[in-house]
């Protein structure tokens, strides 16, 4: 995404770290798929979602997902996704080394439970359901 409001030692971090961060600003939407699955892991420590569908995406493409145990998170990630406090700068540390030192057994359990966990969740789906509110309504 683009800069935000006191960035500058997330930016600097980065910048020490080159060869292992990539800083890509605003993706495109095409892109983004590709983005995901050349990840190790996403980290989405996120305070306030109204939905959180890169948690989502990153599921389908196979990426191992840190998020926060806050929002509506929980319930998006459900068991798949490494659930952090996002005020705790030691657990998001923590729960980041978890995930990029995960043996390969665990990495392939976290992908297969998050390709379950993002297939629950479908446009066709959340169609139906606010379909079903309309007519509730009406």
């Amino acid at each position: 995404g683009g800069r935000g409001w006191l960035d500058a030692p997330i930016y600097e971090c980065a910048r020490a770290m080159r060869e292992r961060v990539i800083l890509t600003g605003f993706a495109d939407e095409a892109d983004l798929p590709a983005l995901y699955s050349g990840a190790t892991c996403l980290a989405f420590p996120s305070l306030y979602e109204g939905f959180g569908l890169p948690v989502l995406e990153g599921m389908a493409c196979g990426t191992p997902v840190l998020t926060s145990n806050v929002s509506s998170l929980p319930e998006v990630a459900g068991d798949a996704a490494l659930m952090v406090a996002p005020h705790s700068v030691e657990a998001i540390r923590a729960g980041l080394l978890a995930l990029l030192e995960e043996d390969s057994a665990a990495r392939a359990e976290r992908q297969a439970r998050g390709f379950a966990q993002a297939a629950r969740f479908t446009w066709r789906s959340a169609a139906q359901r606010l379909r079903a509110i309309y007519a509730q309504l009406l």
